[in-house]
């Protein structure tokens, strides 16, 4: 068995240009979605409001776009928090101001809190899919209809909560990160509610029907992580000392750059200090002597998930081993 070198934190090369020239492109095709959205209200309204037929069907055409637009505003939106789920590893920026700094923006942009996720998402690293341990487990661990509706606000909610009682904590390293959480959600506030609003940009059009939109595909995309693999704790899967607790989810290519290869979740699982451009060569590297779970596209995973609880069994996962 051959050995594969796998580089410590410190002798990675970081693709920090690429991280920032994607985060900046992310933003600005968020932009210009709100703007296609706006324009195409504004044409929809100009051609056909004069007639009542038409106008029933301007309300439907209108529903369609703000729908699909919305959709494609939240594919984004979770790229630029994958970003910053780089930043909370410490693997977006060398530089560990920036990395915290721009981390915290990128985040936020998805309404969520940077420093709190951090804790939330180590601890979830040193419990994956352990019953009543696993700090996801509260979204997750449901039938799959409330998962993928209510579960993650439920999680959101819970974030909001903590950071709130952060802000008057004792401890002085939990109030300061706090504190940041609460600027770095302000200023996203400030891009979505004032910024775009003065672009001449309606928010009932574009940012409030992408953050109820939101949820349900973040909830989607969540699905290929963990959903299905049987409890860690009671049967915990492993080729030698390798556990097997996260899926691989082989998907096109633009989505694995767009999600940062977030896709490649059992590679991130078992090398959680490297960053995500090391994670398709690792897996190449590893694939004839690790265990792995693989299973192609993600309209594949969420069928299979219609089929199984959170927690599955071995049954239930079985055929998806990639062969040795």
């Amino acid at each position: 068995m051959s050995k594969v070198k796998i580089p410590k934190h410190t002798e990675q090369v970081l693709p920090q240009v690429e991280n920032l020239l994607k985060s900046w492109t992310l933003i600005s095709l968020l932009i210009c979605s709100f703007f296609l959205t706006q324009i195409s209200m504004e044409n929809i309204d100009k051609t056909w409001v004069s007639n009542s037929v038409y106008l029933y069907l301007s309300w439907f055409i209108k529903g369609i776009l703000i729908l699909v637009l919305g959709t494609f505003n939240t594919i984004l939106i979770m790229g630029l928090g994958i970003l910053g789920h780089e930043g909370t590893h410490w693997t977006l920026f060398k530089n560990r101001f920036l990395n915290d700094f721009w981390g915290g923006i990128l985040w936020a942009l998805s309404l969520l809190p940077y420093y709190n996720f951090r804790d939330f998402h180590f601890t979830h690293h040193r419990c994956t899919h352990y019953q009543g341990v696993d700090p996801e487990e509260p979204m997750n661990n449901h039938p799959l209809w409330f998962a993928l509706t209510l579960g993650l606000l439920m999680g959101l909610m819970n974030r909001y909560k903590i950071v709130l009682s952060h802000l008057v904590s004792q401890s002085a390293k939990e109030r300061g990160e706090a504190w940041k959480d609460v600027g770095f959600l302000t200023l996203a506030i400030v891009f979505y509610f004032y910024l775009i609003p003065l672009l001449g940009i309606s928010i009932w059009f574009t940012v409030i029907p992408t953050f109820v939109i939101l949820p349900t595909v973040f909830a989607l995309r969540n699905i290929g992580e963990h959903h299905s693999i049987p409890e860690q704790g009671q049967q915990t899967l492993t080729q030698g000392t390798q556990k097997v607790d996260s899926w691989m989810v082989m998907t096109h290519p633009l989505i694995d750059w767009l999600w940062s290869h977030i896709n490649y979740h059992q590679v991130h699982h078992r090398y959680p200090h490297l960053s995500h451009k090391y994670l398709p060569e690792i897996f190449e590297a590893t694939k004839a002597e690790q265990s792995y779970l693989v299973i192609n596209r993600y309209w594949q995973i969420i069928l299979h998930a219609l089929t199984s609880d959170y927690y599955g069994s071995q049954e239930d996962i079985e055929p998806y081993f990639l062969s040795k």
